[in-house]
């Protein structure tokens, strides 16, 4: 092979021809020349190769960009349905505080009805025990409000997480147990 078969441009890129010739595996070879016209064909064909293998190289960055955006995404949804959670959570547990700090006070004016009970039944105490009784009553009637409010965010919170894809409230139940309705006093 003389170097004059080559135009003086090319030259110098048949040894880098040749040797993605050689590196490839392939023989392009008829009859015991190589041809100018393969060559060039697979230097084309080389710089597809080499057009691809930079996309090939650029698009894992690409698409690693895509899944951190994803994963960002999927992230901020997450904190968002644990926000959602968590607020209805602490709602029914504000309603729940709210209920007992008036069920405490029921209990004390009913130990101080019973404690005037014992006593005498003079005019002045049976007056106080009439007042006791509309104050404990006001008190139920508040508790049972405040009981229904419960009821209603308790509710809340099982709709959402229902929403979440969270179907066992086994323990919900037990962690947020809300009393029962109570009964009004019956004056004496």
């Amino acid at each position: 092979m003389s170097s004059k078969r080559y135009p003086p441009a090319f030259r110098h890129m048949r040894f880098s021809w040749f040797a993605i010739i050689e590196n490839s595996g392939k023989d392009i070879c008829h009859g015991g020349r190589k041809s100018f016209f393969n060559l060039k064909i697979k230097r084309l064909n080389d710089r597809d190769s080499t057009r691809s293998n930079m996309r090939k190289r650029f698009m894992p960055t690409l698409q690693t960009r895509k899944d951190k955006q994803h994963e960002n995404l999927s992230e901020e949804l997450l904190r968002e349905r644990a926000a959602v959670l968590s607020r209805a959570g602490i709602a029914l547990e504000d309603a729940i505080d709210r209920l007992k700090s008036v069920e405490q006070e029921i209990e004390i004016k009913i130990s101080l009805l019973k404690l005037y009970n014992t006593e005498a039944h003079d005019r002045e105490i049976l007056d106080k025990q009439k007042l006791l009784h509309e104050e404990i009553n006001l008190n139920i009637d508040q508790f049972n409000d405040l009981c229904r409010n419960a009821q209603l965010k308790f509710y809340y919170l099982i709709v959402t997480r229902e929403a979440m894809g969270l179907r066992r409230h086994e323990m919900v139940k037990q962690i947020y147990r809300i009393p029962s309705i109570k009964k009004r006093i019956q004056a004496i």
